[in-house]
């Protein structure tokens, strides 16, 4: 649980600043990091023990999040509620 409340005040931190999107380019490492804190938390020791689990999810998430955010501006760009859009994403 403690994990999950990181993550969401990491993601708040976007909603706040408003300086760019979590689902575009500049956001792809931040949206990644959002990952590694629910499964890992600020725990340098546990990210270490699993970096080979990093790793793989890093790249993983490098080879399928142009897909996501495509389908994000494809959705998004034809006037679908931004919560269908989320969900479907």
């Amino acid at each position: 649980m403690e994990n999950m409340l990181l993550a969401w005040e990491y993601i708040d931190f976007f909603i706040r600043k408003k300086d760019y999107d979590l689902i575009f380019v500049r956001g792809g490492p931040d949206t990644l990091e959002v990952n590694h804190l629910v499964h890992y938390g600020q725990n340098d020791r546990l990210r270490q023990e699993n970096h080979k689990a990093i790793e793989a999810t890093t790249e993983t998430f490098s080879q399928q999040i142009d897909l996501i955010r495509d389908y994000y501006r494809k959705n998004k760009s034809s006037g679908a509620s931004a919560y269908r859009v989320a969900a479907k994403t």
